[in-house]
C-alpha cells in the first residue's frame, strides 16, 4: 500500500476549497479513488498502479483550473 499527499497552489487558505484544488478532489473521486482532504493538502491511499492513476486525474484537473504548483510525496505504508 502506498499513500500520496499533495498540496496545490496557490494556497489560499480559505474555509472553503479554491476551484482548482476542488477539481483535484473531485476527479479523483469520479476516478473511483477516496481521497482525505486536510488542513495543508489532499491524500489518497491504494496499491501503487490506483495512486499513480489519482495523482495523474488530479494534476491533470488542478493544472486545468489554474493551480501553478503541485508539491507531492508518495511513500510505502506497508514496507514495500
Amino acid at each position: 500500500m502506498f499513500r500520496a499527499e499533495f498540496t496545490i497552489y496557490p494556497f489560499l487558505g480559505r474555509e472553503s476549497l479554491p476551484r482548482h484544488v476542488q477539481d483535484a478532489v473531485d476527479a479523483v473521486r469520479a476516478a473511483g479513488t477516496e481521497v482525505d482532504v486536510g488542513l495543508f493538502g489532499v491524500s489518497v491511499t491504494g496499491e501503487l498502479d490506483t495512486v499513480l492513476d489519482a495523482i495523474q486525474v488530479a494534476v491533470t484537473a488542478a493544472a486545468n483550473a489554474g493551480a501553478t504548483k503541485v508539491v507531492l510525496s508518495i511513500e510505502s505504508i506497508d514496507g514495500t
